[in-house]
């Protein structure tokens, strides 16, 4: 199990938040960060796993992801 960090991001793509996310591997990471994000009232998050960002998702790409 790796350990990833979510930060939640406001529209100015300053930290307002963080939750863990564990995972077997980034895709599974993902996954749930783009759930978390979802149900957040913010624009945007970035994945991280230790010092590197692995993923950053924007609110416009899982409003397309939707429809």
């Amino acid at each position: 199990m790796s350990t990833f960090r979510c930060y939640y991001l406001d529209a100015s793509d300053h930290i307002q938040a963080v939750d863990v996310i564990e995972a077997k591997r980034l895709g599974e990471a993902i996954e749930k960060g783009l759930a978390m994000l979802r149900r957040s009232r913010y624009p945007a998050i970035e994945i991280w796993e230790g010092a590197t960002k692995v993923f950053p998702v924007s609110a416009l790409s899982v409003a397309a992801d939707d429809s």
